[in-house]
């Protein structure tokens, strides 16, 4: 009798214990969602926020071996660079032409250039041109007279009617000439005279090594310059 009312308690208790209603299978459905939806934003967070490491490989600075191996081999595959030279002056241009070729038929490229070069002469003292051929000849016979020589009177040019009283070398001589005749009351002036000279370069380009052989042939006339007039080339000689 007892062994069957425990039964029957037993029986009562079981289903009404563990059976689930309606709100916690909802409640743990959210918890479910819940808790997936964390993880997918905890994942989302880790690898775009913070990226993973990327390994990074350190590279030792090149040696000063290595460095002078690289230099080296960078100027050996350079080409060779042409200098510019000037040879002159010539004063005549058959020489400089016979010079000219023969550069060219070494194998250099070779120009020829002409500068004009003014050549002062001397210095002349001259008093203004006088009114006529006369008067500039009574003037001549009263210098003379006043103990001055070596003058003579103009008969062409602008300075027609002048009175050249003679041509110094040096500039300083000449103005004494004219404080001497200032002097005796006359007013002299200075004139430079000079002469247009047309001279004659050659500029060309070559190696270092090719340029002292040229120097070397040189008359001791001519002078081997570095020459702006041209530019350097890094191309290799013709």
């Amino acid at each position: 009798m007892a062994n069957h009312a425990e039964a029957s308690a037993w029986e009562s208790q079981g289903p009404h214990a563990h059976r689930m209603t309606p709100r916690h299978a909802v409640f743990m459905r959210v918890l479910f969602f819940l808790l997936l939806l964390l993880n997918i934003v905890y994942a989302l967070w880790h690898t775009q926020i913070h990226p993973p490491a990327v390994p990074t490989t350190v590279q030792n600075p090149p040696s000063s071996s290595e460095t002078q191996l690289r230099t080296l081999w960078l100027l050996h595959e350079r080409p060779p660079v042409l200098i510019c030279h000037a040879i002159g002056p010539f004063r005549f241009q058959a020489s400089a032409q016979h010079a000219l070729t023969h550069l060219r038929t070494r194998g250099l490229e070779a120009e020829l250039r002409t500068v004009e070069k003014q050549e002062t002469l001397g210095y002349r003292v001259y008093l203004p041109p006088q009114p006529t051929r006369e008067q500039a000849r009574k003037l001549v016979s009263r210098l003379s007279e006043q103990g001055i020589e070596d003058l003579y009177v103009i008969t062409e040019g602008e300075k027609n009617n002048a009175l050249a009283l003679g041509v110094f070398s040096q500039h300083a001589r000449a103005q004494r000439r004219v404080e001497e005749l200032k002097r005796l009351g006359h007013f002299a002036e200075i004139e430079t005279r000079t002469l247009t000279l047309t001279m004659y370069w050659i500029d060309f380009k070559a190696l270092p090594e090719q340029a002292h052989t040229v120097k070397a042939e040189l008359p001791t006339q001519l002078n081997l310059l570095q020459a702006p007039h041209c530019r350097p080339s890094d191309t290799e000689p013709r």
